[in-house]
């Protein structure tokens, strides 16, 4: 896996852990992370784990960055999923255009942290994420993860930002290079 590498060298530089994920129909799946060289642990999380993507600051990134075609579908599968009349896909497309104007994905205010597996979770985390680019393929994403309660002084999402998008850069060009 491509993120191997670099994964831990980015828990030197922040203390903020990590998780790289890609897409699995309607959630995106952990594929790796680096809680386990992460001087601040914050909860568990595996590999495997898997969240909703119109929640999450990787989903969401997710949905910024892939082909347009593959975004209908996801769209389409969502509503399928929750029925027409309980997902807002104008609110959502809405959020898909902010992400690409900041440049990252950010979490719902209102998304807890459940997976999956365990959807009444409450990590009190919040997260900051960015989309992993093999040339010109969009191969999953990266966040950052913080709880929520700390006071974020001026820089930090900037700080935190500079790390994820240079881990994506290594990650997205040692995918290329294996594509």
């Amino acid at each position: 896996m491509a993120a191997a590498p670099v994964l831990p060298a980015m828990a030197r530089e922040t203390p903020f852990p990590s998780d790289v994920m890609i897409r699995d129909g309607t959630a995106m799946e952990t594929v790796e992370n680096n809680h386990r060289f992460s001087s601040l642990a914050l909860r568990h999380s595996r590999i495997a784990e898997r969240v909703h993507i119109p929640w999450t600051a990787v989903g969401r990134a997710y949905l910024a960055w892939c082909p347009e075609a593959e975004r209908e579908e996801i769209l389409d599968l969502l509503v399928r999923q929750a029925g027409s009349g309980r997902f807002d896909r104008a609110a959502l497309l809405a959020e898909i255009h902010a992400t690409c104007a900041r440049g990252f994905g950010v979490r719902h205010t209102r998304f807890l942290g459940g997976t999956q597996r365990n959807p009444s979770v409450a990590d009190h985390l919040d997260a900051i994420a960015v989309a992993i680019l093999a040339g010109p393929h969009l191969v999953g994403c990266i966040n950052t993860m913080w709880p929520r309660r700390i006071r974020i002084e001026p820089g930090f999402r900037k700080r935190q930002l500079a790390h994820l998008r240079l881990a994506a850069e290594w990650i997205g060009a040692a995918a290329h290079d294996a594509w």
